[in-house]
């Protein structure tokens, strides 16, 4: 928690990209996927099933969208910097639209340590489509 916090490019230009005008109210929710040690990917999902669920229960009515950024395969700061692994990030979406959560899981688990450091932003993903339950896979 930060009562100071600079936002960065990876939380503005989405928002700016979005094109809303004016700007509605943000939270802006980080995780670390900079450096280890990082949350499990099972947290990841179970703290976007919890964000949910405190959505949900609000007693007034809301309108909420969760936008999660960042990459798939790619590194920063690697011999292997600017290679992705397309196999891999298809694989990766099929995963996320299939919506089988346990799936999901063991395929990160197994293969983002594989897959180049920047990959590591998944877990944003992975928090998002916890938020968006069955909801998110169409």
């Amino acid at each position: 928690m930060s009562y100071h916090l600079t936002l960065d490019h990876g939380f503005c230009i989405p928002l700016w990209r979005g094109g809303l005008d004016p700007l509605p109210p943000v939270v802006p929710i980080i995780f670390n996927d900079l450096e280890p040690p990082f949350p499990s990917v099972r947290r990841c999902l179970t703290w976007g099933s919890m964000l949910a669920e405190a959505i949900r229960s609000y007693p007034e009515k809301l309108r909420v969208a969760v936008l999660a950024t960042g990459g798939l395969s790619h590194s920063i700061g690697e011999a292997t910097m600017g290679e992705i692994d397309e196999p891999f990030d298809r694989e990766c979406i099929g995963h996320f639209q299939k919506s089988d959560e346990h799936s999901l899981v063991d395929f990160l688990n197994e293969r983002l340590p594989t897959i180049g450091n920047g990959a590591a932003e998944i877990r944003n993903w992975v928090a998002a489509h916890g938020a968006a339950g069955k909801r998110g896979s169409n």
